[in-house]
């Protein structure tokens, strides 16, 4: 015999079962094949949250710069077709239509390294909080059996029955009232 009033031992029954039940989902839930997806999906965003990677910065870069030197091949075309349409000899005008050219094309690059620079430091902030955002919903559905086992274990171990005496404190008491009684009698 345990000692247990017959409510104590169903309190205790029952927080079993709900533990157990918890227990199940738990396991049933984080092996879910939909959860491991999304769990997936967070951890990599979490290793990479930036819009604006190094490849993806580099590639802008690399795109925008290609079609800088291509403005730039076909502006130094336009300037040699009218060279050559004219005098046909290299005069210092022609020579400063190309510095300006090249001028022109240093300036391009420039900006376009400043604007890609800025728009993904702009960019970092709302990644960060993206992902933390992705992550955090993900990690409260991950930890939230643990509490809810804790919870089942707690509310039985609340249960107003575990108050009441079991058979045996109630004849140790009533056993030292009749000895406190004749002890007293003497």
């Amino acid at each position: 015999m345990s000692g247990d009033t017959e409510g104590q031992g169903q309190v205790k029954k029952y927080t079993k079962q709900a533990a157990n039940t918890l227990k199940t989902g738990q396991s049933q839930f984080l092996l879910d094949p939909n959860f491991l997806i999304g769990q997936q999906r967070g951890y990599e965003l979490g290793v990479n949250p930036f819009t604006y990677d190094a490849a993806t910065v580099q590639n802008m870069k690399n795109t925008a710069t290609e079609g800088a030197y291509g403005a730039y091949g076909g502006q130094l075309n336009d300037i040699m077709e009218r060279q050559t349409a004219g005098s046909g000899a290299r005069s210092g005008s022609t020579v400063m239509q190309q510095r300006r050219a090249a001028q022109g094309l240093g300036g391009q690059i420039a900006n376009i390294n400043r604007q890609v620079d800025s728009a993904a430091a702009m960019a970092r902030p709302e990644d960060l909080q993206r992902a933390v955002a992705t992550q955090l919903p993900l990690l409260q559905q991950q930890y939230q059996w643990p509490r809810d086992i804790a919870g089942a274990y707690l509310g039985g171990m609340q249960s107003p029955v575990w108050q009441q005496p079991s058979a045996g404190e109630n004849l140790a008491s009533g056993i030292g009232s009749l000895g406190g009684m004749f002890l007293g009698a003497k």
